[in-house]
């Protein structure tokens, strides 16, 4: 049906020789038939990549995708086995810039943690955006000086569910407390919860934001 508003992609297996051109050719299709009416998009990449498959970036796999501004709801998740398609630290910036009308963004894989200049692109972009799950974050000393050197940046109002897929495993985050401080100006309206498990700096910005509130 060219009415078509949500779609998933379930248990994907990426073993073939050339898996990014195939996931390619299938968002294309989805571009020319959908492109109009489709909001809803879920894409779970499993399987052990062929040892001679090339890697392309997960951009570029979707890259179709791109091009259907009316997206709102999406789901990218990849398991650890799958080599052959490759995210990016820009993923983040990219479909915030695609996707202006996103409520749900989640992107659980663990590979790349999210820069936190980005998060300010998305809170100016993405301003009907109430979820979003990112792979991890770079709260890194050179990431908070950018960001402290932009104009006041505009705050999410709607968001309400910041999550990270590593649970800080893979972050970097030097400083909790200026963090959470930073998180808390972007995103006001969201709720924050403590991570079971995962690593002591991101638990410790998370309490930090709850004490802000």
């Amino acid at each position: 049906s060219c009415n078509l508003r949500s779609l998933s992609l379930l248990n994907c297996q990426c073993v073939s020789l050339s898996p990014s051109t195939e996931l390619h050719e299938v968002a294309e299709v989805m571009r020319s038939k959908f492109s109009s009416s489709l909001r809803q998009f879920t894409l779970e990449l499993h399987g052990v990549s062929h040892d001679h498959v090339e890697s392309q970036p997960l951009t570029k796999a979707l890259g179709p995708l791109f091009s259907m501004p009316h997206l709102s709801d999406v789901h990218i998740r990849m398991f650890p086995g799958v080599v052959a398609i490759n995210p990016s630290k820009d993923d983040l910036k990219e479909m915030a810039h695609a996707w202006p009308n996103a409520t749900r963004l989640e992107l659980s894989y663990l590979r790349h943690p999210s820069p936190l200049r980005d998060l300010v692109d998305v809170s100016r972009r993405c301003t009907s955006l109430m979820e979003l799950v990112l792979p991890g974050i770079n709260a890194s000393a050179e990431e908070m000086k950018a960001v402290l050197s932009m104009p006041d940046p505009v705050a999410a109002p709607n968001l309400r569910s910041l999550n990270l897929f590593d649970d800080g495993s893979c972050s970097v985050i030097p400083d909790p407390e200026r963090l959470a401080k930073c998180l808390d100006r972007l995103f006001p309206s969201a709720n924050w919860r403590t991570p079971r498990g995962g690593e002591e700096a991101w638990a410790e910005t998370v309490q930090e934001l709850v004490s802000l509130r």
